[in-house]
């Protein structure tokens, strides 16, 4: 996960669409949008499923464009007759809808009509003061053919997920928090929720300017702790945590104490790792740019890992568990790049 500083930028999703509420269709659009907006540094504050109502949309986008400050329409922008998400736009902000010329010109050339009584030309029906973006290919780097509907602050997507995934990574600009600093630190702990739930309490309450996540991921595998703030704030919760933290060698605290331990200073003399492992486990290190990688008696489990500008997965070796980790990370300009080269980590073992 990435948390930005400055936290002013939000985004509310209203996902449109009988199918969905019915469960005939998944709603995989939500999940898109907010990975990827939280990675732009726009944190998603709510979101909604609305049926084919005219109403209904309109009086839902009316109330989300004032509470953020981006709003995400998903659905509803075909050329059916239960497509209307365009009027309904229209009708919040208290406007009507007409044919826009540059959308009727690329429909007459995408589907060879001049008939304007033909239904695709439903789709160039938009709120008047509508304004038409046309993104680029993250890929081609080439100017899209098809327009992104907006007014104000509300961008209207298709439904169908592969267009929308399409639609949204052309325009990732519109979202950007240029202010936005992201960081997170997520630790795996072999240890169950529930005994490790005074602990998470204790830090919560202390911490009040980082988010603290808890995650059981099950079947056999270790628990994940998420901390997520700018980078001071997490700083001063992590080693913290860890102190608190049992550590498979039996160290940190119990659930029970209140006092705060510092990580040992001595930690690093502890690791009995050979120095060619050493060399091997520094080159890795070293080759993550602003991440680190702690390991050993000192740390809680097999694992603490830091990421901050990183789209990476790779398989971590903890107790004989492989455990398969993927984190995105802002690279600038809203892109996102996903690394295909793995490394394998080094065995991590506790004397």
């Amino acid at each position: 996960m990435i948390t930005p500083e400055r936290s002013d930028d939000t985004a509310g999703i209203i996902v449109i669409g009988d199918e969905i509420l019915k469960g005939q269709t998944a709603d995989t659009n939500s999940h898109f949008l907010c990975k990827h907006l939280f990675t732009l540094g726009v944190k998603v504050k709510k979101i909604t499923t609305v049926g084919d109502n005219l109403d209904e949309i309109a009086k839902e986008v009316a109330e989300f464009s004032k509470k953020f400050t981006h709003v995400i329409t998903s659905g509803g922008v075909g050329p059916t007759h239960d497509d209307i998400t365009f009027e309904a736009v229209a009708k919040a902000f208290e406007e009507s809808t007409v044919l826009n010329p540059v959308i009727v010109d690329i429909c007459k050339k995408f589907f060879k009509t001049e008939d304007l009584s033909s239904p695709v030309f439903k789709m160039a029906l938009i709120p008047a003061s509508a304004r038409l973006e046309f993104g680029v290919s993250p890929v081609s780097r080439q100017k899209n053919f098809y327009p992104l509907v907006c007014i104000k602050n509300v961008y209207m997507f298709p439904g169908i997920p592969f267009l929308l995934e399409k639609a949204f990574l052309c325009h990732q600009k519109l979202f950007l928090n240029p202010h936005a600093q992201m960081h997170t630190s997520e630790l795996y702990v072999n240890s169950d929720e529930v005994s490790i739930t005074n602990i998470l309490n204790k830090v919560d309450a202390k911490f009040t300017k980082v988010q603290l996540g808890s995650y059981p991921i099950f079947y056999n595998s270790p628990q994940s702790v998420v901390i997520d703030g700018i980078p001071r704030h997490v700083g001063d919760v992590r080693p913290r945590l860890t102190s608190l933290l049992p550590t498979d060698d039996g160290g940190g605290t119990t659930s029970g104490s209140n006092e705060w331990q510092e990580p040992s200073s001595s930690a690093s003399s502890s690791d009995t790792s050979s120095e060619s492992e050493k060399e091997e486990q520094s080159e890795f290190v070293a080759s993550w740019s602003n991440h680190s990688l702690r390991v050993g008696r000192a740390a809680p489990t097999a694992i603490f890992m830091q990421q901050t500008y990183l789209h990476k997965r790779t398989t971590l070796p903890i107790k004989n568990r492989r455990v398969d980790v993927e984190a995105t990370a802002f690279l600038g300009f809203g892109e996102t790049r996903r690394i295909a080269d793995r490394k394998r980590l080094l065995d991590i073992r506790h004397s």
